[in-house]
């Protein structure tokens, strides 16, 4: 049974999976709006939905150290649940497949794990940093065609996804790559902020952002596929 706040959230989570994202709003005591794609857990307190699945992943990475085999397994078979239910609320399968192909490889991933196939931490960084890489490429792809659409708010929520994912898989796959792309990281989710909160932004910063995440996810890519 895992013991983390993220399990809490991820509770709380089922909970709300079957709702639109616009859907979810705070507690009546909660004197803060909501933004829209966001879970409120607790009072005053805020967690953007597709960040849950790496907070699980760090559980796990953290229960796999300390040789808790079956918590680490079953915190990436949690992240792979949220993740190919994220991958279903999507309109197409096609816009689906990544999430699905990253959700599968996480449930083998947890079966090595428990099964100790996975022998040292370096072995489950690398996959974790696979999925990490897959799931950032499909949200930058997927907040691309939300901008054609000029769907701004999601693209804000996307970019935001992307720049989760992209941190946990560079923190997992080494130092040098996480100091490079910790800059990065922080730029997009400022920009995704503004697009969230739908002002301050303009065109040419979110342009950038789609570029700079762009290079820094392939170049992630190159390192762990």
């Amino acid at each position: 049974m895992l013991r983390s706040s993220s399990f809490r959230t991820f509770l709380s989570l089922t909970l709300f999976m079957a709702l639109p994202l616009h859907a979810v709003e705070p507690k009546a005591t909660s004197s803060k709006p909501a933004a829209v794609g966001v879970l409120i857990v607790e009072d005053e307190v805020m967690t953007d939905l597709r960040q849950i699945p790496f907070e699980l992943l760090s559980e796990a990475k953290k229960d796999f150290a300390e040789k808790n085999f079956g918590e680490a397994a079953a915190d990436i078979n949690a992240a792979a649940r949220i993740l190919r239910a994220e991958g279903r609320r999507l309109i197409s399968s096609d816009e689906a497949l990544p999430l699905k192909v990253v959700a599968d490889n996480l449930d083998v991933l947890a079966r090595d794990v428990k099964g100790q196939i996975i022998k040292n931490e370096r072995q489950l960084d690398v996959q974790m940093s696979k999925a990490a890489y897959l799931t950032s490429s499909h949200h930058r792809i997927h907040a691309a065609a939300e901008w054609t659409r000029k769907e701004y708010r999601l693209v804000g929520h996307d970019l935001l996804a992307a720049a989760y994912a992209l941190e946990s898989g560079a923190k997992w796959s080494g130092k040098e790559l996480e100091k490079g792309t910790l800059g990065v990281v922080h730029g997009v989710r400022f920009v995704a902020g503004k697009l969230i909160q739908g002002t301050g932004w303009t065109s040419e910063e979110v342009g950038k952002a789609f570029d700079k995440i762009g290079q820094e996810t392939e170049r992630l890519g190159k390192k762990v596929i």
